[in-house]
């Protein structure tokens, strides 16, 4: 049966990680998946022409496995992705008819217009008539449209349905097929509700599965900005998924080490610069490791962000010609410059940084006490 729930998490927590590493499980075990980047696409005015585009691309490889002695079967999948395909196009066309403005403009008949304004006097019923005929000729066309619509998204499912049941008779395939919308919450507002709301569409489509990544305390937001500030944004994505999983919050020592144990840059420094000099330790990386999550910690740092301030660290080091560091010391000063590069500058100009360590240390009050416990454990 189809299914759909969303991913939650905040920015930067791991949710593209964690979906790209489950998207390669599934192709392992057989399953058909779609993966659909929201924030690559949503330049595009219609988010549907996109996601169709993007699951024709995912399922014609699994037609391409057919073996040669199986032409018919391929030609017959072939077919049936075409029937597909043009069942989406059919099902956006009615929909981007229907907008009313452009289509009502070709609608009217201008000659007759021109006409009754050079005279006004004799040309009054006939404008009239004129404007009721094409009035009632727009009405029933936009219900022709809409009702096209409907039946083309049926259509659509449908044809979804046939191949996917095609695929795994013929082409070994597991079902049910996995559709992957990620980064749905870093699109535009008008984006991500349409995109949305064109694809639910297809939540109920036999055979199909479909996760969405997205932060849905921002998707919140990003629906009361295109409803209103006092829309319950969150209710209203209750609507489209049947569950939700909360991915939890990522392991930063956890993450460090393994930043620490990828790092050539760090592993060529062979001593640690404490407050009194330099000292040797017999496990190095162990401690980069604890001071790196320390400080992370004490700023709060997603996934994306630690990666990120790890990366300015790794620049600085290279710049340092001198084979020991002050880890704590080196920390402290890029995550401030990765949280605010004119805060550093400021810290920089009142001396804070270069004439006394352990006094700057000492004033970043608010990062707690741990940090400059830290301090006087590497100095022992």
């Amino acid at each position: 049966r189809s299914i759909c729930f969303a991913l939650d998490a905040d920015w930067g927590f791991g949710k593209t990680f964690f979906l790209r590493n489950f998207a390669e499980d599934l192709r392992l075990k057989g399953h058909p998946v779609v993966w659909f980047d929201a924030w690559l696409n949503d330049l595009s005015e219609d988010p549907l022409i996109g996601f169709i585009a993007e699951l024709q691309a995912s399922l014609e490889p699994w037609i391409k496995k057919q073996p040669k002695v199986k032409a018919k079967v391929r030609a017959a999948a072939v077919a049936k992705l075409a029937k597909l395909v043009g069942h989406g196009g059919r099902a956006l066309l009615p929909l981007l008819l229907a907008m009313g403005k452009g289509y009502a403009a070709r609608k009217i008949d201008f000659s007759v217009l021109e006409e009754s304004l050079a005279n006004p006097e004799e040309s009054v019923d006939a404008l009239v008539e004129t404007s009721e005929k094409n009035i009632d000729d727009l009405f029933a066309s936009l219900l022709k449209n809409h009702t096209d619509a409907k039946q083309s998204v049926f259509d659509l499912k449908a044809s979804i349905t046939e191949l996917l049941n095609y695929l795994g008779d013929n082409a070994q395939a597991e079902l049910p097929l996995y559709v992957i919308v990620d980064e749905l919450d870093r699109c535009r507002p008008d984006y991500a509700i349409k995109l949305l709301e064109g694809i639910k569409h297809l939540f109920d489509a036999e055979g199909v599965c479909f996760i969405v990544s997205t932060n849905l305390a921002q998707m919140s937001e990003s629906v009361r900005a295109v409803y209103g500030s006092g829309f319950d944004g969150y209710r209203y994505l209750k609507r489209f998924f049947a569950f939700e999983y909360r991915l939890a919050e990522p392991d930063r020592l956890g993450l460090a080490t393994l930043l620490i144990s990828r790092s050539n840059v760090f592993s060529e420094k062979r001593g640690i610069s404490s407050l009194e000099g330099v000292i040797e330790l017999p496990n190095t990386s162990e401690l980069f490791a604890n001071h790196l999550t320390l400080v992370s910690d004490a700023f709060g740092m997603d996934a994306r962000s630690l990666q990120q301030f790890f990366g300015l660290c790794e620049s600085a080091l290279i710049g340092l010609d001198r084979d020991s560091v002050y880890p704590l010391y080196l920390f402290v000063l890029a995550a401030i410059y990765h949280r605010s590069p004119a805060a550093l500058d400021k810290l920089g100009k009142r001396n804070l940084i270069a004439e006394n360590r352990k006094e700057f240390l000492t004033s970043c009050g608010y990062m707690g006490k741990s940090i400059l416990s830290g301090t006087i454990m590497i100095g022992r």
